[in-house]
């Protein structure tokens, strides 16, 4: 997928560029420069996951009791009040759950950006994961990859820990 996101945002092959052509602009050397190239790198993170999220969400929706939405219609109440007050509190965990999933897979993220743009322009994609693997395997420094390693395992961790407490007010399980 890293492939085909570099040729839709090559300026003169890609997508990306003939869509530019067609409207008579030019199209911006979006890996080229640092202050897009994240940018590309979170949209094809974004798309990879888009199926995931929607396939989990609907997994959730469907293990909603339907008699909770038909008492509530038999109370009168709106199709904006059965959202607010049934859908979203029921589908917190499954939000949570996301969430958690979300943070720690863009924690890990590597292959894009090694395919992508191998932390490049300037290193403005270099990410935690990326120089802990150039400095294990570029310059021979597996002690200095190690420590690393542990560090971001902790911001995991850390993370994690924090959504869950954070999660305590808003996540409803019954």
């Amino acid at each position: 997928m890293a492939l085909l996101w570099v040729w839709i945002f090559d300026p003169v092959f890609g997508l990306s560029g003939q869509l530019f052509t067609i409207f008579g602009g030019e199209s911006p050397r979006w890996l080229l420069n640092p202050d897009l190239a994240m940018l590309v790198v979170i949209s094809l993170s974004v798309w990879r996951s888009a199926g995931y999220v929607m396939l989990i969400f609907i997994s959730g929706l469907t293990s909603i009791p339907a008699e909770l939405y038909e008492a509530a219609k038999v109370d009168g109440a709106s199709r904006f009040q059965q959202l607010k007050n049934i859908t979203i509190p029921l589908l917190s965990p499954t939000t949570l759950f996301l969430m958690m999933t979300s943070v720690i897979s863009a924690m890990q993220v590597f292959d894009v950006v090694a395919v992508m743009t191998g932390g490049g322009p300037f290193c403005s994609t270099t990410v935690l994961n990326l120089y802990i693997y150039q400095k294990a395997f570029g310059e021979s420094k597996a002690g200095y990859s190690a420590a690393l390693s542990v560090i971001l395992f902790l911001l995991i961790l850390s993370l994690t820990l924090l959504q869950k407490q954070f999660a305590k007010r808003w996540v409803k399980y019954d």
